[in-house]
């Protein structure tokens, strides 16, 4: 893993963050309060949740793998199942609603 990143987040009605309205800098502002979150440790996750979570990672890779002009070609089908994955990982996810085996 690289090194740490430190960025700075403006506070909500701080006078030196940019208008709500300016959408060319609130992308950058909103990556890095996402960075600022902490993460969930995937060792925490239900283990429904953490076997989805390895399956996007493998698809992930194996779409890198493929190339571009494969991936081009089966981009519908790849994003479908990605779609259905992450769908299944956050329904695994939420407390209460693993499906039972």
């Amino acid at each position: 893993m690289g090194p740490a990143v430190h960025v700075a987040v403006p506070a909500q009605g701080d006078a030196a963050a940019p208008p709500s309205g300016d959408t060319a800098d609130s992308a950058p502002e909103a990556a890095a309060q996402a960075l600022a979150a902490p993460a969930e440790p995937a060792d925490s996750l239900p283990p429904g949740a953490a076997e989805k979570l390895d399956q996007i990672k493998d698809l992930l890779i194996t779409a890198e793998a493929i190339g571009e002009a494969n991936l081009d070609r089966h981009f519908e089908r790849v994003s479908q199942r990605q779609r259905e994955l992450i769908r299944e990982f956050f329904d695994r996810a939420m407390p209460g609603r693993e499906p039972k085996s």
